[in-house]
C-alpha cells in the first residue's frame, strides 16, 4: 500500500467503517463489526509523516475528522488508526491507466441525459414489488412520511444497527453527490447551451435533496419532520425534475447521438 502511494497511485481501501475516527456509526456493539454490513471504500491520495491524506464520498463528516490543511474537503487518519481497522479487515485496489478509458468517458453524462426523460416516466413491478422514479417517487415519498404516518424511526429490515431514516438520508446523499458532480461536468465540459443548463438544473435539484437531507438529520424523525417544511421541500423539487423533464425534450436525439456514438 505504501509502495503504491510513494509512486502516486492513488489506493482504494476497504476496510470495517465503525472503527475508522471519522465514521458517525458506534464500533462498541458487536454488530456493528459485521463485514458485508459495515464495509466501506474510501481513498488514500498520500503519506505525510505518520498520516495519510485520504478523500471519503461522505458529505457530511463525523466529529472525528480531521481535516488536511492544504483542503479541507480531504482527511487525515493515523497510522494507527488506520492499520487497527485494516487488521480487522484490509481490501485494497489501485487505478491503472488505460488508453482505452478516454474514448468512451466522456460519453457517459451524455448517455444519462439522453436516458433521463424515459428512466423517469418508467415504473414496473418485479416480484409484485412496484419501483417508482421521478415526480412519481416524489409524491410516493410524500405519502411515505406523511399519509401513512410511517416511522421512520424504526430500525431497518437490511441493518437492525440503522433506522429507516439512516437508510434513506444514504441514499437521498448519494443521489445528490452524483446529480451535482454530474452536473457540473456538463456545465464545465459541454458548449451546448441547453444541455449546459441541464446540468445547472441537476446541481439545483440535488442542492433541494440536500435541504431534505438536512432536514431528515436535524429533526433525527422523533418527532417526524414537520409536514409544512416537508411539503415547501418537496414542491421546489417537483419544480425542478419538471423543469428537467421540460429542457431534456428540448434537447434533440440527434445531438445527444452524435455526443455517445458508441451507445446508440
Amino acid at each position: 500500500m505504501n509502495d503504491f502511494l510513494s509512486s502516486g497511485m492513488e489506493v482504494y481501501i476497504s476496510t470495517i467503517f465503525p472503527v475508522m475516527p471519522f465514521s458517525d456509526l458506534d464500533a462498541d456493539s458487536r454488530e456493528m463489526l459485521d463485514e458485508k454490513a459495515t464495509s466501506h471504500i474510501f481513498a488514500l491520495l498520500k503519506k505525510t509523516g505518520d498520516r495519510y491524506v485520504f478523500f471519503d464520498s461522505l458529505r457530511r463528516h463525523s466529529k472525528g475528522f480531521v481535516p488536511y490543511e492544504r483542503n479541507h474537503e480531504l482527511g487525515l487518519i493515523t497510522k494507527e488508526e488506520l492499520y487497527r481497522g485494516l487488521q480487522m479487515k484490509f481490501e485494497m485496489s489501485v487505478y491503472q491507466k488505460s488508453t482505452d478509458i478516454p474514448l468512451y468517458a466522456g460519453e457517459y453524462p451524455y448517455l444519462f441525459v439522453k436516458r433521463f426523460g424515459r428512466e423517469l416516466t418508467e415504473t414496473s413491478q418485479p416480484d409484485g414489488i412496484c419501483e417508482v422514479s421521478g415526480l412519481e417517487a416524489i409524491k410516493c415519498f410524500r405519502e411515505y412520511v406523511t399519509f401513512h404516518n410511517r416511522d421512520l424511526g424504526r430500525k431497518s429490515r437490511q441493518f437492525s444497527y440503522k433506522s429507516e431514516a439512516d437508510i434513506l438520508t444514504w441514499k437521498l446523499n448519494d443521489l445528490a453527490c452524483r446529480r451535482h458532480l454530474l452536473g457540473q461536468w456538463l456545465v464545465k465540459q459541454c458548449d451546448a447551451s441547453k444541455i449546459k443548463t441541464f446540468g445547472k438544473q441537476l446541481s439545483s435539484s440535488a442542492n433541494i435533496i440536500d435541504m431534505l437531507v438536512f432536514e431528515l438529520l436535524r429533526e433525527k424523525v422523533y418527532p417526524p419532520i414537520g409536514v409544512s417544511t416537508l411539503e415547501e421541500i418537496l414542491l421546489e423539487l417537483k419544480k425542478m425534475e419538471s423543469k428537467l423533464l421540460e429542457t431534456r425534450e428540448m434537447i434533440s436525439e440527434a445531438e445527444l447521438e452524435d455526443r455517445c456514438p458508441h451507445w446508440k
